[in-house]
């Protein structure tokens, strides 16, 4: 029996903004079963979550090590890029350089690395019939790669490059300012820099793969796969866990830090055809309260699509961007709001403004009971997506457990949902998504951003720091 039993059994997505597609839908009752996860401690400092399932045979595996750049930003933070790119070309003992590309691509299996900030993530998919090998392989992978010199090289010039052309982009310089100034003063803020690309030595790679695999480890693993063959293999292959220390990012530090801040706003100066006005704000934790009612303001603000306020009112009526948004980010410990429109220059004077509206105690004061019904009714409907496949079920069991989400959070979810009141809406909006809460970064032209009535702000270009 599948997972989840819909009502609506022939939906065809296409590409829509968010919301878009579900609004419409109406229903009454979502039958479903919450998928079943094995949980357990296959050694310690290192846990397993898995779902067996035989309807095919692929096995697809993931390998979480807790040492992502900011284990690496102690050094630099540049460091857990170039070591994926160098392990991958490298190759191993048995399988040198492209040899172990051939083989993964012999075998129709796939290896590759996802970095973030707190983690380094391997991930592989092969047949059940060739297990055995590729367990082989992935030990090899974890305790005989090869480091060579020239890839390494290779791996800083494709960086360099990279950040020569980071710019290219008005969304990619936003959202890079938007970093350097939430996570001003901590390792999360910390941006790639040519400088430091060029200091990294192979000693350094190494150094730190051997740091990574004494890290924290989680194993998501889904498909038909042996489980006491993949036991054998972990435990024979992972390094004990050591425990490291932590760089905790809470709402109250990043709240002061980015209040402390000086300046409103930071005016990005670059010529561009489309300006760029995005919108930062601190959030609580992804367990906090206001979990529920933050999502569903949101959805009436700007994260419904066209239902929501920002496109109701910037496009659709104004027809002044192509699109106009907010969502916000939930972490274990602190969220982060972006509320953002890419427009046209001469358009940028007027849209701040409409969002200066939109975001205020005004707006929030005015929105109707059958607008939170609404939103509650398309939300829900999106919920049954989180079960689409089996990666994906894992991945956010994982999630909810690391940002320490209540034991029958997904059993709870619509219940909890439907129990959030105007008052609620209220509240949290002028909490957390108030203009006079919010900071500023613009990304236009010189002309277009001497119009802007900005008392307090710092002007920089893209690659300069933010300041204080």
């Amino acid at each position: 029996m599948k997972y989840i039993i819909l009502l609506f059994l022939s939906l065809v997505i296409f590409s829509r903004d968010k919301g878009d597609f579900v609004k419409d839908i109406k229903l009454k009752e979502i039958e479903f079963q919450i998928p079943n996860i094995d949980k357990e401690e296959i050694a310690t400092g290192t846990k397993m979550y898995s779902i067996y399932s035989p309807t095919f045979p692929i096995v697809f595996l993931d390998i979480n090590l807790y040492s992502g750049e900011k284990e690496a930003s102690k050094t630099f933070v540049e460091l857990p890029g170039l070591m994926a790119e160098t392990i991958k070309l490298s190759g191993t003992k048995n399988y040198p350089g492209e040899k172990l590309s051939e083989k993964l691509e012999f075998l129709g299996a796939k290896f590759s690395f996802a970095i973030d900030y707190d983690r380094l993530k391997l991930e592989f998919s092969f047949l059940k019939k060739d297990e055995k090998i590729i367990y082989e392989i992935i030990d090899e992978i974890l305790n005989e790669a090869l480091f060579d010199e020239t890839i390494l090289e290779n791996a800083k010039k494709k960086s360099i490059e990279m950040i020569s052309r980071r710019n290219e982009r008005t969304e990619s310089i936003g959202f890079r300012k938007a970093k350097e100034l939430f996570y001003r003063n901590t390792r999360a803020g910390l941006i790639s820099q040519v400088e430091s690309i060029q200091k990294i030595k192979l000693d350094d790679i190494q150094n730190f793969w051997k740091t990574s695999l004494k890290s924290r480890k989680t194993i998501l693993v889904n498909g038909d796969y042996s489980k006491k063959l993949l036991h054998d293999t972990l435990k024979k292959s992972l390094p004990k866990s050591e425990i490291f220390a932590k760089e905790e990012l809470n709402e109250d530090d990043l709240a002061k830090s980015l209040s402390s801040f000086s300046k409103k706003s930071i005016l990005v100066e670059k010529k561009v055809n489309q300006s760029m006005l995005l919108m930062i704000g601190v959030m609580p934790s992804h367990n906090s309260k206001d979990f529920y009612a933050i999502q569903i303001l949101d959805y009436i603000i700007g994260g419904g699509g066209f239902n929501s306020y920002l496109m109701q009112k910037i496009r659709v009526a104004k027809g002044l961007a192509y699109s106009s948004t907010s969502y916000p980010v939930f972490k274990k410990k602190h969220g982060i709001l972006y509320a953002y429109t890419l427009t046209k220059n001469e358009s940028l004077v007027e849209v701040q403004n409409l969002m200066k509206e939109i975001l205020s105690e005004k707006t929030f004061n005015q929105i109707k009971e059958e607008e939170i019904e609404t939103a509650k009714t398309s939300i829900i409907n999106q919920f049954v997506f989180m079960f689409s496949n089996d990666s994906s079920i894992l991945e956010n069991e994982l999630r909810f457990d690391e940002d320490e989400m209540p034991e029958n959070y997904l059993k709870n979810y619509r219940k909890e949902l439907q129990k959030v009141s105007l008052a609620d809406l209220k509240r949290v909006g002028k909490k957390y998504f108030d203009y006079s809460n919010l900071k500023n970064i613009i990304i236009s032209d010189e002309a277009t951003l001497k119009k802007l009535s900005e008392e307090s702000f710092v002007k920089i270009s893209p690659e300069d720091s933010i300041g204080k």
